[in-house]
């Protein structure tokens, strides 16, 4: 019998701001996308902090990881930009963006609204919440 992939449908979660209520949909990651995260997580060094004790020191910030994660798992959302256009484009439950095209859309977001797509991230993403993330 062949085998075939249950597809897991992305959950949906409401984000509040400025007295609007917005929409997003995360989907969990895949192995795929378990292995693209790993690769970041890896690209660091290891500090002699004294004696017997060493630190690691990665390349990329916290907020980096976070928005990549986003990326990677961000299947719809419906906040837009001034003119109505959306922030972010998808198809098929997957961002149609480059990632230096997200990265610049990213940008634009207030830093409690990025946090609170993180937080959907990691709340369908469990083995993602290890970093406590905040501005500043």
């Amino acid at each position: 019998m062949p085998y075939s992939l249950a597809t897991t449908l992305p959950q949906e979660f409401f984000l509040v701001g400025e007295g609007k209520e917005y929409r997003l949909e995360i989907r969990r990651a895949t192995t795929g996308m378990l292995e693209e995260r790993n690769k970041l997580m890896h690209s660091g060094t290891w500090i002699d902090i004294g004696g017997s004790d060493e630190k690691y020191s990665f390349d990329l910030s916290v907020k980096e990881i976070r928005m990549l994660e986003a990326f990677l798992t961000l299947a719809d959302c419906d906040i837009c930009e001034d003119d109505g256009s959306p922030l972010f484009r998808f198809e098929n439950e997957a961002i149609s963006m480059t990632y230096e095209e997200f990265q610049l859309a990213w940008a634009r977001l207030p830093g409690e609204y990025q946090d609170g797509i993180v937080s959907c991230v990691c709340a369908v993403n469990l083995l993602w919440v290890p970093f406590e993330v905040s501005n500043g």
